[in-house]
């Protein structure tokens, strides 16, 4: 059952939109008059607040403090211990104002999540299951700070098999900062590819066409969640993904005649487990005719299956040791070209040169 949440909306405008989706996603939501610095501050220091909601810009009436400056505060407080405020700071504001945002990157170091109003409108239950996500996340934290392998639902022998020693030692680092350490497990581990893996890729890798296979590919997932391959750490409600480890022991129990399937192809892979499961999987096509069909990973721009060595690296953001490479198939950057300012030189040159060549 879901609980109830307290959030704090700080908008100088009309809430009323994303105040009422709130509410119907079953959150409780609090405003407050941000021309008045006397409510805000009482507001900010309101104890039952679980989480802050503010727009960039509160100023454009008679406001005298934005966002960054409250979300300073917030963080000040938390680390300083004047009132011990450790909550979650969601920013959602107009497209215009993201565009400021990207410019100074220390202002971006004080939310947990930065979101367009019109992204957050048009997928309203998944942004309210985020919201409730950062919350619980931060109570299983604060509550388990000496505890990685209970914050990311395993047991503590499994730790060692499931959770990379670097990103341990990156926790250990952080740990006494609720914040800091949330924001590493949340950008560098839930949502990324690596020890964990969303339902595209694991179907990439066990060769499946999600579509196409309907009620079969859900009950792959069931005998995938009975054998405790599925993640149940921080954030799993709002990212659902699944153990990669886990997932070979599973495959290699139920098929041990052909313990290593990465280099077979989607065929065999969902041959063999339709022949083990009684299924009717579906075989996932490749992006283009020609291409590998021992899938891996998914194209960034396709969302499809990928075998890696047909892919060019996507370095569209920064990547810890533990995290696995994004790729982009060719296809993918010809369709969606402003990906490829995330390629290497000589990759955008070979993309190039065989757009030009198509096109003659």
């Amino acid at each position: 059952m879901k609980r109830d949440y307290k959030i704090l909306y700080l908008e100088d405008l009309r809430p009323d939109s994303i105040v009422s989706e709130l509410e119907s996603q079953g959150l409780q939501v609090k405003t407050v008059d941000v021309d008045n610095d006397v409510e805000v501050d009482k507001a900010l220091g309101d104890g039952g607040i679980q989480a802050f909601l503010m727009d960039y810009r509160l100023t454009s009436k008679n406001g005298h403090r934005d966002a960054p400056e409250l979300a300073g505060r917030l963080r000040t407080q938390a680390k300083d211990g004047e009132k011990s405020i450790e909550a979650p700071i969601i920013l959602i504001t107009e497209e215009s104002q993201l565009r400021i945002l990207r410019m100074p990157l220390e202002n971006q170091d004080q939310y947990d999540v930065v979101m367009s109003k019109k992204d957050f409108l048009d997928n309203a239950p998944q942004s309210a299951e985020l919201i409730r996500s950062f919350i619980e996340a931060y109570e299983i934290i604060s509550g388990n700070r000496d505890n990685l392998a209970t914050i990311l639902g395993v047991d503590a022998n499994e730790k060692n098999l499931l959770i990379d020693y670097r990103l341990d030692a990156e926790y250990e680092k952080l740990k006494e900062d609720v914040f800091a350490s949330s924001q590493l497990l949340y950008n560098f581990f839930v949502r990324s590819t690596g020890s964990l893996i969303d339902d595209n890729v694991l179907a990439a890798r066990l060769g499946v066409d999600i579509e196409n296979s309907g009620v079969s590919w859900d009950a792959l997932k069931e005998l995938l969640a009975k054998d405790g391959c599925y993640y149940e750490g921080i954030m799993h409600t709002a990212y659902p993904r699944w153990w990669m480890e886990k997932v070979k022991m599973w495959w290699e129990k139920i098929i041990p005649e052909m313990k290593a399937f990465r280099y077979e192809d989607a065929e065999t892979r969902v041959g063999l487990l339709n022949s083990k499961t009684g299924l009717k999987l579906v075989v996932a096509s490749p992006i283009e005719k020609d291409m590998s069909h021992e899938y891996w990973n998914v194209c960034l721009a396709t969302g499809r299956p990928l075998d890696p060595a047909d892919g060019y690296v996507c370095n569209r953001r920064f990547k810890r040791e533990w995290e696995e490479d994004d790729y982009l198939s060719l296809k993918g950057a010809l369709d969606k070209p402003i990906l490829q300012q995330y390629l290497s030189r000589i990759d955008r040159r070979d993309i190039l040169a065989y757009g030009e060549k198509s096109s003659k």
